[in-house]
């Protein structure tokens, strides 16, 4: 036989999430999305100067921003890239715009 509990467990409906995740949920569904297109190094080279986001699978920090000079991939700070091969590239992504 059921408890007056049981009773009131089987009919209580979801609880609501509480503010701060409605927040973080409202924010997400805000979220821009935006689509990396990687480049492979090997075929195709950016802008001389221009920032991208670079792919050494084989440095410590595999993707980090930096930019191929003419010759050879530098870091931001102008640092020649000694740390394993860069194999891909991609475009920054345009600043986010006001709705």
């Amino acid at each position: 036989m059921k408890t007056e509990r049981d009773k009131q467990v089987g009919q209580a409906s979801s609880p609501s999430p509480a503010p701060s995740v409605q927040a973080t949920m409202a924010a997400r569904e805000r979220a821009l999305t935006v689509a990396v297109v990687w480049h492979d190094a090997e075929y195709e080279l950016p802008d001389s100067d221009t920032t991208v986001l670079l792919h050494c699978p084989q440095s410590s920090d595999p993707i980090w921003f930096g930019y191929h000079d003419g010759e050879t991939w530098r870091s931001v700070d102008n640092e020649k890239h000694a740390e394993g091969v860069v194999t891909h590239w991609a475009d920054l992504p345009a600043p986010p715009r006001k709705a």
